[in-house]
């Protein structure tokens, strides 16, 4: 689930939230079945929840430290995915950042 559904359960869902949707199923997968320097704390960004009294069970800051986070010292094995995990952080930072102006 994207981050910004997880801050926020009452938000309307876009295409955006799909896409990231994605990327975090490839994260998942990727942590569990290849070689990388991700520790098993890492997985505790899927799991990560608590209760907000007006919006209900909300979550997503591990995984907004994640993309937008400093700590890129974890990585995979694949050089490839690497680029692309890159590449994806790159654009949801980019995005973010031209939100946040517009608003």
């Amino acid at each position: 689930m994207s981050i910004d559904l997880l801050m926020d359960p009452k938000k309307l869902h876009t295409i955006l939230d799909d896409m990231e949707s994605f990327f975090w199923v490839l994260i998942f997968m990727a942590i569990h079945y290849l070689p990388s320097t991700f520790s098993g704390v890492a997985l505790e960004m899927f799991d990560e929840w608590s209760h907000d009294a007006e919006l209900g069970h909300v979550g997503g800051l591990k995984k907004h430290s994640f993309i937008y986070g400093s700590s890129n010292a974890r990585s995979f094995s694949c050089i490839p995915l690497n680029t692309v995990v890159g590449q994806v952080r790159s654009f949801f930072d980019s995005y973010r950042t031209m939100m946040e102006r517009w608003s």
